[in-house]
């Protein structure tokens, strides 16, 4: 066997694409409430949202559900903005859960407000991971337990964003492996 030529010249590089598009590299949903809803003792509030933008969750029509397209990790996180008219000096008891198809997943969070003749403002804000399968459900649903004719109302009057007063808010991000 004889032994190996040069290597030719190279050729000419061709011509670049065009720049793409940025974006996320995960899926994501935005979404908000903004109404006033006052919930009564012993009464429970799925959150009815509605899309300010999302790449793979989507509501659907009954827009207390998103629905997780993709498998995956991702990141839930929620804020409420609530006002407690306690005139009555009775404590107010409530929680707020996420449900994954129909089942509480470990995220509930319980809370107590004191008594008091001042009525006052509050916000409450959760940041949970949970694995999802494509086709997942989840609600966030405020549940009033106390038992003593207690009102707990999900105010918008205190969080502007845009021009549009919010009551509650909800982020939902995958986790990517890609983020580093």
């Amino acid at each position: 066997a004889g032994h190996t030529g040069y290597t030719g010249v190279t050729g000419y590089t061709g011509p670049r694409g065009l720049i793409g598009t940025g974006g996320a590299l995960g899926h994501f949903g935005k979404f908000y409430y903004n109404n006033t809803k006052t919930i009564n003792s012993g009464d429970s509030f799925s959150i009815p949202f509605t899309t300010v933008n999302s790449n793979g969750i989507n509501l659907n029509s009954d827009t207390s559900e998103v629905k997780i397209m993709f498998d995956g990790i991702y990141n839930i996180n929620y804020s409420f903005q609530f006002y407690y008219p306690t005139e009555d000096n009775l404590d107010l008891n409530y929680s707020i859960r996420i449900m994954k198809n129909n089942s509480f997943i470990n995220a509930t969070r319980n809370y107590t407000v004191h008594g008091s003749f001042e009525s006052y403002g509050d916000s409450k804000s959760l940041t949970n991971l949970e694995q999802f399968n494509a086709g997942d459900i989840i609600k966030i649903i405020v549940y009033n337990t106390s038992t003593n004719n207690s009102k707990l109302k999900i105010l918008t009057d205190n969080v502007i964003v845009n021009g549009i007063s919010y009551g509650a808010i909800l982020s939902i991000d995958q986790i990517m492996y890609t983020q580093l």
